[in-house]
């Protein structure tokens, strides 16, 4: 572990995981002995991306956080690499906690998780099935991934030709074989595979800047993510949710992440609950202008609230 305290206010720090992988991250430290959230970023999307800045206000309001790399992109290792691999992510959120909950200076008994859009999920996922969480905030989260329905048969079989070419690789004697890439997002603002969850002019515009700002981005996936996507229904098992209280922030013209769909799970979902809602923003709103410092205070009040016992069901903010 590394720190240069003119430079940065974290710590570098990796872990393994409970298949051998070693995930890397930052460790921003916090109050002594006191919360902590484990953040990770969204579809494809490195820890260096945006989310530092919610990392920071986190840590100057006394929480600490874990903010990192699922496995397969950024500086976390796994293979084959830029392959989304949201049940595994699930995984690796069960694994940072652990790690976390081992480090001097963290309450091991309040840590939380974070994510915004697809992580959003794979957080809540996460939560559904470990109970040392102590609560979960939600950012404009993927509900369903969907895809444009024409292109839904073309995807599955651009799915099977890949698969029957690295079975074809492997027989000739390749012992890791390149997977096709595909970008995520081209020109015109459309996902190449028909992912609703990517698409945007503006998307496509900012990838320079995803790259200056972070120069371990890269904006292509594997083509077998999507057929993981495909089968992702990371929300089937909410029922096993509560008592853990969530806390969702969702954008009145999410243009990802349909609106009504954020909205609609929240009324279904089961226990302590409380939904921020933010009339006049879009999917990438609410981390990013005027929204952010509005957003930040919600996020660490619903952490205070939580550990002092104060957190109301509901309540609201436009």
């Amino acid at each position: 572990m590394t720190k240069d305290n003119e430079e940065k206010t974290y710590s570098e720090v990796e872990f393994l995981t409970v298949d051998g992988l070693k995930l890397r991250g930052r460790l921003y430290l916090g109050e002594a002995n006191g919360p902590a959230l484990v953040m990770a970023h969204g579809f494809n999307a490195v820890k260096e991306i945006v989310i530092p800045w919610a990392a920071e206000v986190f840590q100057k309001n006394g929480i600490s956080v874990l903010l990192f790399d699922p496995r397969n992109y950024g500086e976390s290792e796994g293979m084959p690499r830029q392959e989304v691999d949201p049940e595994k992510q699930i995984e690796d959120y069960f694994d940072a906690v652990t790690f976390l909950r081992q480090q001097p200076g963290i309450d091991p008994e309040a840590i939380g998780l974070w994510g915004v859009s697809t992580s959003g999920a794979t957080a809540i996922g996460a939560a559904c099935f470990d109970k040392r969480v102590r609560l979960i905030i939600s950012v404009c989260p993927l509900i369903e991934a969907t895809f444009r329905e024409e292109m839904v048969p073309d995807v599955m079989a651009q799915i099977i030709r890949e698969r029957e070419a690295l079975v074809a690789a492997r027989t000739a004697g390749q012992q890791s074989p390149q997977p096709t890439l595909v970008p995520m997002i081209n020109q015109v603002g459309v996902s190449p595979m028909g992912f609703n969850a990517i698409h945007g002019k503006n998307f496509y515009e900012e990838m320079p800047w995803f790259k200056e700002t972070a120069p371990n981005f890269r904006p292509h996936t594997t083509t077998l993510t999507y057929y993981k996507m495909l089968r992702w229904h990371p929300l089937s098992n909410i029922r096993c949710l509560s008592p853990t209280p969530i806390q969702m922030l969702i954008p009145g013209k999410d243009d990802v992440c349909p609106t009504q769909e954020q909205l609609d799970f929240f009324e279904a979902l089961p226990g302590p609950k409380r939904m921020e809602y933010y009339e006049d923003r879009n999917h990438h709103g609410l981390l990013l202008g005027s929204a952010f410092e509005g957003v930040m205070e919600a996020q660490v009040r619903f952490v205070q609230d939580v550990l002092a016992g104060k957190f109301a069901l509901k309540s609201g903010s436009q």
